[in-house]
């Protein structure tokens, strides 16, 4: 999926990210979000899904009472921040991911960040982290229409 070209299409990422949040259990954390009223991007659907799934369910995952989802709007597109008060990614899986290589004793235990990195690569975004007392995944996407 994310080897292919991107086939864009209009989405409105303020009614996409609620439905994804929807399709994840949540139990006892709260979920808040920080919208504009719209936020239409032209980008593969298809391909945007899958990476947004995986750093709102670990979001979830990891939180210890609530997350906080906010879209923004940039120059070219928007900003995607995830944020949630957990104990935060260990430094090695993003030195790793920082390098583009694993190594023996430097490595994670699964493919959710690398498949974050290669989606948002594939849709001409950005990501970065910030680690504290918790973590923030902060994805810019680019409007694929320009």
């Amino acid at each position: 999926l994310m080897a292919r070209d991107p086939d864009p299409e209009g989405v409105d990422l303020t009614s996409t990210i609620p439905d994804l949040l929807s399709q994840i259990e949540s139990d006892d954390i709260t979920i808040n979000t920080e919208f504009p009223s719209t936020a239409m991007l032209w980008t593969d659907v298809e391909m945007l899904q899958p990476t947004l799934t995986g750093p709102l369910e670990n979001a979830v995952r990891y939180a210890e009472s609530s997350i906080t989802v906010s879209v923004t709007s940039t120059a070219h597109g928007y900003g995607i921040a995830i944020s949630n008060y957990g104990p935060g990614i260990p430094a090695i899986k993003l030195e790793s991911l920082a390098t583009g290589t694993e190594t023996p004793l430097q490595h994670g235990r699964g493919l959710g960040l690398w498949q974050l990195r290669w989606g948002v690569d594939a849709l001409g975004g950005d990501l970065s982290f910030e680690v504290n007392d918790g973590t923030v995944v902060n994805i810019t996407l680019v409007d694929l229409k320009d």
